[in-house]
């Protein structure tokens, strides 16, 4: 090599390429082109700088800004152990938790890619959740004006069409409000990624496996639906998001619960202000007690718990497998591990007690039926439920000694034409029209 580098360096102009050391001004030039600064050289120092010349080295492998620095160090004329002191964490040296903090930001940014491909919903309500709570610390916004109360609407229709649009968009924004403090808000972002990622995984999975098998057995159709959907304004594609519809369907039926289930408030006057009360009425209590209340007291509150009760409650009826680990220990069925966690965390927890628990699950129903979801096996979420109901209610009537019928079977328009055709006799082109019309079925379950 070193008559080729003589002759790079004559051809070059540099004298010393083959011979670093000849020249005095080529020797840094030369530690230039390595890819890292040349190892300490135990006879250029002495015994003292070992300790250096080690964290310099360890600090040259390890971190980018301390391969700079020593790069730099090794290319002037103090050598390598001019970055001894920015190896100890001097001024200029990087901080000694850069890896750590290196690292744990890589993973977070690595998981929330992966948490917004999956589901990207769920990503927007934690991310939506985050906002208002930072917005709630910075004083740019009160969470009060976000929660919702029954009263606040069906008390200011009697003030006027602008003092009820003033609350409008309390029941959506309600839904938004995670937590008032630092701990609900960490439980519930928890929530949303333990519960509510991985349904909405589910969800989209089962839409995808849909439309493969619509898009194999009737191909035209499929391609003007595809047509269709990507030339569809953005809103309309994202309502296509299966989570979104049920978390609408279960919103509406949670606010018409919350109006429907409210109790008369505590009044703060019983008397209309601006207008003469009788002597009469003002001394007798149960005329002022009776007369028009214009003032109350009123505590909103989030209505996130119960969405997030209906979420588990959608994802344990979806659920397939004979049993979970509760506690990691105990082997319990799905559809009653949002029940255990509720009794666990009591009603000072943070999702509510079993009131909340309670409209959450009629939420969940309401949404399956609506949507018309099916399990694995391909029944119907409602009918599984209702039959898991009545079964429930004769064992604990039998338990009590009051036998109950045994109700029919709920069956569906479907359910009586796959009988009709099971009793038809076997053959090649019967078994083939049962896997078309199964196929079928599974793609558009409203066609028979």
């Amino acid at each position: 090599m070193s008559p080729m580098l003589e002759l790079l360096g004559t051809a070059l102009g540099v004298p010393g390429l083959a011979h670093p050391t000849a020249s005095g001004g080529s020797a840094s030039w030369a530690a230039a082109w390595q890819p890292y600064p040349p190892a300490p050289d135990p006879g250029r120092h002495g015994p003292a700088d070992a300790d250096a010349d080690a964290d310099a080295d360890f600090d040259r492998r390890m971190h980018p800004a301390g391969r700079g620095a020593a790069y730099a160090a090794a290319a002037g004329a103090g050598g390598i152990s001019g970055t001894a002191g920015a190896a100890r964490g001097g001024p200029g040296g990087p901080s000694p938790l850069g890896p750590v903090l290196g690292t744990l930001s890589r993973s977070v940014r690595t998981q929330w890619g992966m948490l917004v491909r999956a589901a990207p919903l769920t990503a927007t309500h934690i991310a939506a959740g985050c906002t208002l709570y930072v917005a709630h610390l910075t004083g740019l916004l009160r969470l009060r004006s976000l929660l919702f109360h029954p009263g606040l609407l069906t008390l200011t229709r009697r003030a006027g069409l602008q003092a009820w649009l003033a609350h409008a968009h309390r029941p959506l924004a309600a839904f938004l409000v995670l937590g008032d403090s630092l701990w609900d808000l960490l439980c519930r972002v928890m929530g949303l990624i333990y519960w509510q990622a991985p349904l909405e995984a589910r969800l989209r999975a089962d839409r995808a496996d849909e439309e493969a098998l619509a898009a194999a057995t009737h191909p035209r159709a499929a391609a003007a639906q595809r047509e269709a959907e990507r030339t569809a304004p953005f809103w309309r594609r994202w309502m296509n998001n299966p989570l979104l519809r049920a978390q609408l369907i279960s919103a509406g039926v949670i606010v018409a619960l919350e109006i429907a289930l409210q109790g008369r408030p505590r009044p703060a006057a019983l008397a209309l202000r601006g207008v003469a009360v009788p002597a009469a009425a003002a001394a007798n209590a149960t005329a002022a007690a009776s007369m028009p209340v214009t003032r109350y007291i009123l505590y909103p509150y989030a209505l996130y718990p119960t969405l997030e009760h209906a979420m588990r409650w959608l994802w344990a009826m979806l659920d397939d497998r004979p049993f979970v680990l509760f506690f990691s220990t105990i082997p319990v069925p799905p559809i009653l591990l949002p029940l255990l966690l509720t009794l666990f965390a009591g009603r000072g927890g943070s999702w509510g007690g079993l009131g909340t628990m309670t409209k959450g699950a009629v939420a969940a129903v309401f949404a399956a039926s609506a949507l018309n979801l099916r399990r694995r096996s391909g029944e119907r979420v409602d009918g599984w439920v209702s039959d898991g109901v009545c079964r429930a209610a004769r064992f604990l009537s039998g338990l009590a000694g009051i036998p109950l019928p045994a109700p029919a079977k709920t069956r569906y328009p479907h359910d009586d034409a796959a009988a009709a055709r099971a009793r038809e006799p076997a053959s090649v082109a019967g078994v083939m029209d049962a896997v078309y019309r199964r196929a079928i079925r599974m793609a558009s379950p409203n066609v028979e």
